[in-house]
């Protein structure tokens, strides 16, 4: 049963027979409490100053509220998730909480495990698209994805970072990666590295943006899908519009005037300044354009007709010329083989 709790009056006496130097055990016999309340209401008196009942919000929560923030976000990205995975990730944060602690806290925000009901597949239309729509929604699973097309080309710079799991899974084989951290290390690392560095790695992604244009040639995409169009890097390329013109002229000097500005900031500011223009003052940027565009088309239509064989009709025309004048020499040898044997009779 709950005791009653002591009134303000009888604290201060403790506190009072205390500052007069008597001991706590004299106390809890003179005043007849627990020993361990005499304990509490003095070290209460020496941190507060006080022995009122303080103000509080009630049991302090074992998950911090950034901590169920992650959690939280994590739920929302890995649906599925077990609470031992919650767990061992909420460890790596330094949160070190029981699994029914975890489960709990998501019930207070009335989100609830769910488990799945054992019992026997049926093999209905409606079963069967249910675990289809999870497994693409939840599982990462493409449907309809074709095993032959091509596997996508790679950046040097996620060489660099399968290099980095390479190495840490050889030093640490069974050690758990927080991939956020992990990816951050890369990245400030990456930044860090030297043109010569980062070189072996950008030789291998160049090897295979070689090897994926290749197998995008020979690739048929099944009927339905269109296959993407290879751009040939010799083609021309087409010409700049009188704004980038003016861009390419004013850019370096925006950037001057204002260093810290970004990209988006940059074009805002030359827009800003392109509006401002006359029409006299646009006319050098449009004639430049103009020139360009001109070029242009001289040069796509040269790059059309490359390769492009003429085909010439008489050449057509003369294979049954060849063929008559070989008939008239068979003629004519049919004719000499009936004079020879008229001679002969």
């Amino acid at each position: 049963m709950r005791r009653k709790e002591l009134s303000e009056e009888f604290r201060d006496k403790v506190v009072d027979r205390h500052r007069l130097g008597e001991g706590y055990k004299k106390i809890s016999h003179t005043l007849s409490i627990p020993l361990g309340t005499v304990r509490s209401i003095i070290k209460k008196w020496k941190v507060y100053g006080t022995t009122e009942t303080l103000p509080r919000s009630g049991r302090p929560s074992k998950i911090s509220s950034w901590a169920k923030r992650i959690l939280a976000l994590e739920l929302t990205m890995r649906p599925t998730a077990s609470l031992k995975e919650l767990q061992s990730s909420m460890a790596e944060m330094g949160e070190n909480v029981h699994e029914s602690t975890i489960a709990r806290s998501f019930a207070n925000c009335s989100r609830y495990g769910r488990s799945e009901r054992r019992r026997t597949l049926q093999k209905t239309n409606s079963d069967l698209q249910s675990r289809a729509e999870f497994a693409e929604k939840h599982l990462d699973i493409e449907m309809g994805k074709d095993p032959r097309k091509p596997r996508g080309k790679m950046s040097s710079y996620a060489y660099f970072v399968q290099t980095c799991r390479e190495e840490h899974k050889k030093k640490h084989p069974e050690a758990s990666v927080n991939f956020s951290e992990f990816s951050k290390k890369c990245s400030e690392r990456w930044k860090t590295m030297s043109a010569k560095e980062k070189g072996k790695f950008e030789d291998l992604a160049k090897l295979d943006k070689v090897r994926y244009e290749r197998e995008m040639r020979s690739y048929i995409p099944p009927k339905g899908e269109k296959k993407k169009r290879f751009k040939d890097p010799n083609a021309p390329k087409r010409p700049s519009s009188a704004f980038f013109i003016f861009c390419a002229d004013f850019r370096p000097q925006v950037k001057g005037e204002t260093p810290g500005l970004s990209i988006g900031d940059v074009a805002k500011k030359l827009g800003e300044k392109w509006n401002n223009l006359t029409a006299e003052d646009k006319v050098p940027y449009e004639k430049k354009a103009a020139k360009l565009k001109e070029k242009y088309e001289k040069d796509i239509t040269a790059y059309r007709n490359k390769g492009k064989v003429p085909v010439s009709m008489p050449a057509k025309a003369a294979a049954p010329a060849k063929d008559d004048d070989d008939d008239d020499d068979d003629d004519e040898d049919e004719d000499d083989d009936d004079d020879d044997d008229e001679d002969d009779e």
